[in-house]
């Protein structure tokens, strides 16, 4: 067979070979074994320096120093870092580790980026989780009760105070995955979200403080679908989870499973305690708001006739407040009516009223004109009307009685007229012409009438005891043309003759 060759030996034989590593022939009863130092020469100038103790296994440099003396130490069943090691980690620059320090939910021993010792996985017994910088994010735990089940926490920041200075950039939050604000001194105070930049970040904001927490995105982000800076609220006891979609624009994350819609968006953000009202689309309709002031449902101010606030139908009738403590009603887009104050009006200058008052007999409650509530309708007493102008009744009419003061004249003024005057056989109270009122009829006595020309009787018609029952008499003579006069007598046997009446 051929010789084999070994560094820095002569050629040997294979026999020989097997000798020189203490094997023996058969038969051959010799001690061939090389010494240590025999052995070390075989490798040529190579030496080691060092040896490991207590199960350690020693790691050399290529010189053939063992670095330190407690590197890597086997104990027949666990592999341990030594103290004196920190980590141990790839090749590749910014590769992971495992670090030789006491794991905890701050602090990871599972790094992947050794420039950051304090990102990784630490954990506890029955605890991992997942640190960023130092902060535990995400927590997974082993239940030992019930089924032993794995449960997943996250991290959570309480005791925050929304600012009372209610603008943009005021209660700046660290960005945790929970928030809870837990003092809202006033109505509408705030807190700003942290500034990510980046896409794919979400935060929970929880409000437990006393009262509507005000929430604005990071200066220059917009909560979606709202406009740039504008904040967004969130009621007592309640949260909201924001999704950034890229580094400006944020989005709210609604769960189906609550109640909400999942893919539906609210465009535009109700302000000063107002009940958006929002359309199919998700647009927010303007400033068609309810407004809730902590004890009333209000509706906005709308000076609109066509678009009433609260609106019937087709919705060009109902009611809108046009001003403040005005409320119009509006009938196909038109306003007739309206009350202010104490009244119900017509929108016309000189359409009627209803007066919410004491009535009475110069009060009146119902007024044919607005703009004069001191005429119209009223009500002396029980079961009376009273024709009322300028605060003074004029007609008083009852189911006995019926009366009236001043005069009543026809609106033509030749017409006729009834004068509230004392009548008389000189005065009459029945005129035929308002414009001559000491012509017509008066009443001289009792059963009597009189006509009367110019505030002079000239005839009287009354009841006499016995036949004719009703008799013409004059107070003075009658004049005729001749000029002759005619006394009574003659009078009444001419009537008697022509029949008006009987001897």
């Amino acid at each position: 067979m051929a010789n084999s060759t070994i560094p820095n030996l002569n050629a040997v034989t294979v026999p020989a070979l097997t000798d020189l590593f203490g094997v023996r022939q058969s038969g051959d009863t010799r001690d061939k074994k090389l010494t240590a130092s025999q052995l070390l020469s075989l490798g040529g100038d190579v030496s080691k320096v060092g040896t490991p103790v207590n199960n350690q296994i020693g790691v050399w440099t290529g010189d053939g120093t063992i670095e330190g003396v407690s590197e890597l130490t086997y104990t027949g069943v666990d592999f341990i870092l030594g103290f004196n090691t920190g980590r141990i980690k790839g090749s590749n620059t910014n590769a992971g580790a495992i670090l030789n320090e006491a794991s905890s939910l701050g602090n990871p021993t599972l790094v992947p980026n050794t420039a950051d010792s304090q990102t990784g996985i630490g954990g506890t017994a029955n605890n991992l989780g997942v640190i960023v910088r130092g902060v535990a994010g995400t927590r997974w735990q082993h239940s030992t009760a019930g089924g032993g089940e794995v449960r997943q926490f996250q991290d959570l920041t309480t005791g925050i105070v929304a600012s009372t200075t209610q603008t943009q950039g005021n209660g700046l939050v660290n960005g945790a995955a929970f928030t809870e604000v837990t003092t809202v001194a006033n109505p509408d105070d705030v807190i700003t979200l942290h500034n990510t930049g980046a896409a794919e970040y979400w935060t929970t904001i929880i409000n437990t403080g006393a009262n509507r927490l005000q929430i604005f995105p990071p200066v220059g982000d917009a909560i979606l679908p709202g406009i740039v800076n504008a904040s967004i609220t969130l009621d007592v006891n309640k949260s909201v989870t924001l999704y950034t979609l890229d580094g400006t624009n944020w989005i709210r994350l609604v769960d189906p499973a609550g109640g909400g819609g999942g893919d539906v968006t609210k465009v535009g953000t109700p302000v000063n305690n107002q009940i958006g009202v929002w359309t199919g689309d998700g647009t927010l309709e303007g400033d068609a708001n309810f407004t809730w002031d902590g004890a009333h449902l209000l509706l906005p101010l709308l000076d609109d006739a066509a678009t009433p606030t609260l609106a019937f139908g087709d919705g060009d009738s109902g009611f809108y407040e046009s001003a403040d403590d005005t409320i119009k009603v509006t009938v196909l887009g038109v306003a007739h009516f309206y009350w202010v104050s104490n009244q119900f009006r017509s929108e016309t200058a000189f359409g009627p009223a209803l007066v919410d008052e004491a009535v009475s007999g110069t009060n009146p409650t119902l007024c044919p004109k607005n703009s004069t509530l001191s005429t119209g309708i009223g009500s002396s007493s029980s079961d009376v009307l009273s024709l009322i102008a300028n605060a003074s009744e004029r007609v008083r009419i009852s189911s006995t009685i019926n009366t009236f003061t001043g005069n009543w004249v026809s609106t033509t003024g030749s017409g006729p007229g009834v004068l509230d005057e004392g009548a008389s056989s000189t005065n009459p109270t029945l005129v035929p012409n308002q414009a001559d009122p000491d012509t017509g009829i008066g009443r001289d006595a009792v059963d009597s009438l009189a006509l009367i020309a110019g505030g002079v009787g000239c005839m009287r018609v009354r009841e006499i005891a016995a036949a004719p029952a009703v008799g013409f008499y004059t107070t003075t003579p009658i004049v005729q043309q001749t000029g002759v006069g005619v006394d009574a007598a003659s009078i009444h046997a001419a009537c008697v003759a022509l029949g008006l009446f009987t001897a």
